[in-house]
């Protein structure tokens, strides 16, 4: 398989996971896989990615199986030499497979005009309606560095490994988010209160305003130091701290978003992963877990085999084997046939 991305005009979190899987599976021997532009990001591996500029992927639009273009930045980057593929047909429905990571439902292009489109938060009940058979759900992931181990060996960690993690971790419970909804600051003052109440649990409860970050060593630092991590929908229901909490080992416990949006080989209630719809809900899901040291390694181990399937690399895998589904019978489909 050859792929080309045109990747233009800055790179969103989405694209990055994409180029980081594209590259690993370049590196491996996979797929062979050029992109337009370099991506310099330490917690991305595309230090070796071969960058080929514009006239590159170009010249190698013939070359390639498949051509990928996204939302990262619009695409008001686009030259009139790219555009020119861009807006040919024949080379976007046998071709082109677009990734729109916007936080919405909406399509921003025709998605029946591409060989796939891949859409972040295909969001419930209009997932299930839309006549769009080639879109393809497409979630957020988890990105090489965040995994404290190679995924054989995480794989066949023994009961041993969990029960000195659960020892380990010294933060009972932690939650921290920017201040972009009113639920996330209703969780917040739960917390808040439950830690007045509990003076012998350590919680770490921190709800910053947009023009305020907590450092990434220093937030990713408690997540690791962490028993339970919360994540609750932000500006999109797809959240990065949904796939970062059980990546640092973590046991995630999330406002349910499964009935919301599709999000396929998910984390599953109960198995990998604690849901809660309302403040008390969550205290009786948190007094349950929280002493029980055996359902905490269990739910974490499950965890931990679960993330595997939602690495870049298998990310990457995702787009590759959807691609190739719709480019089997593409000849002979028939696009719109009725409007």
């Amino acid at each position: 398989m050859k792929v080309v991305y045109f990747n233009g005009g800055g790179a969103d979190y989405m694209a990055k996971l994409l180029l980081e899987g594209f590259n690993l599976l370049r590196r491996d021997g996979t797929i062979e896989f050029v992109a337009m532009n370099p991506l310099s990001d330490p917690a991305v591996d595309t230090h070796d990615m071969d960058a080929v500029g514009e006239k590159g992927c170009l010249d190698k639009v013939d070359w390639a199986d498949l051509i990928i273009f996204d939302t990262s930045g619009g695409l008001e980057w686009i030259s009139e030499s790219v555009k020119k593929i861009w807006l040919d047909r024949s080379i976007r429905n046998s071709k082109i497979v677009f990734i729109d990571g916007t936080d919405s439902m909406g399509f921003i292009h025709d998605p029946d005009s591409f060989l796939a489109y891949f859409k972040r938060e295909c969001r419930y009940p209009n997932w299930m309606f839309n006549p769009t058979p080639l879109v393809r759900s497409l979630s957020f992931g988890i990105m090489k560095n965040l995994l404290d181990a190679d995924p054989s060996e995480q794989g066949a960690r023994d009961a041993s490994y969990y029960q000195d993690e659960y020892d380990r971790r010294d933060i009972d419970i932690s939650f921290i988010a920017q201040n972009t909804c009113g639920l996330r600051a209703q969780f917040a003052q739960f917390l808040d209160t439950l830690k007045q109440h509990n003076p012998q649990l350590n919680i770490d409860c921190r709800l910053v305003e947009n023009s305020d970050t907590v450092p990434s060593d220093e937030y990713y630092d408690v997540l690791r130091r962490s028993k339970i991590s919360l994540s609750l929908p932000g500006v999109g229901i797809d959240t990065l701290r949904y796939w970062e909490i059980p990546a640092c080992g973590a046991v995630l416990c999330s406002y349910d978003i499964t009935y919301r949006i599709f999000i396929r080989n998910g984390y599953e209630p109960n198995r990998h992963k604690i849901v809660f719809e309302s403040p008390q809900n969550l205290g009786q899901q948190l007094s349950h877990i929280m002493p029980n040291k055996p359902l905490w390694c269990m739910m974490r181990r499950a965890a931990d085999i679960c993330s595997l399937q939602h690495t870049s690399y298998r990310r990457a895998l995702d787009v590759l084997n959807m691609s190739f589904e719709s480019g089997m019978f593409n000849s002979e489909m028939v696009r719109g046939a009725i409007k």
